[in-house]
């Protein structure tokens, strides 16, 4: 997979705020740490974990952090 094949998304909960990509197929390949377990899942699963944290709020990004 192509690194222009990956969405890019930051989730934000009252604990924790984290990047999120995920391939075209809606699955996350790369998440922090505390949220691996969710690596090969629909991303809609690790939002709804971050919803069940209270306030959640996520966009999309044009490209990873720290990307030149």
């Amino acid at each position: 997979m192509t690194r222009d094949a990956v969405r890019h998304f930051w989730f934000s909960s009252k604990r924790i705020t984290i990047y999120v990509g995920c391939d075209a197929r809606g699955r996350v390949v790369d998440t922090a740490p505390v949220a691996r377990r969710f690596i090969g899942q629909p991303i809609n699963h690790l939002a709804n974990w971050m919803r069940s944290q209270d306030v959640f709020e996520w966009h999309e990004l044009e490209r990873r952090p720290r990307d030149p």
